[in-house]
């Protein structure tokens, strides 16, 4: 289940990243960015690893891969945990508007330097 997961979130951000980056000027007006300009030779913080998170809820709602519920859900818990010799950031959303309670816990997870590695709702 991880992996269709991260199939479907690589699918869907990686067009909305390359969208996103084509075209900048310098002088242009960015408006808040979220840490999606990560830049993946730099461990990210604890807080850019929120951001950028929610920025990946948020697309999931909008390309129509969660809820809209799921726009109302917090952050619960933010960690570093080992998988395959890799310390990735997990970042646990609780949304108390999902009925389905194997389907109300969505974990997001990162490279310590802030690289989408996949969604899931089992959190393994």
């Amino acid at each position: 289940m991880r992996y269709f997961f991260i199939l479907v979130a690589s699918l869907l951000l990686s067009p909305v990243f390359a969208q996103e980056h084509n075209g900048h000027d310098d002088d242009s007006d960015q408006g808040d960015h979220r840490d999606q300009h990560l830049d993946f030779g730099i461990p990210i913080e604890e807080r850019q690893a929120r951001d950028f998170s929610r920025y990946v809820l948020e697309k999931l709602v909008e390309n129509g891969k969660l809820d809209q519920s799921w726009l109302q859900a917090k952050i619960e818990e933010v960690t570093k945990k080992k998988f395959s010799e890799e310390l990735e950031w997990v970042v646990l959303y609780r949304n108390p508007n999902e009925d389905v309670v194997e389907q109300n816990t969505l974990y997001i997870y990162l490279s310590l330097f802030g690289e989408l590695l996949g969604v899931d709702f089992t959190g393994e």
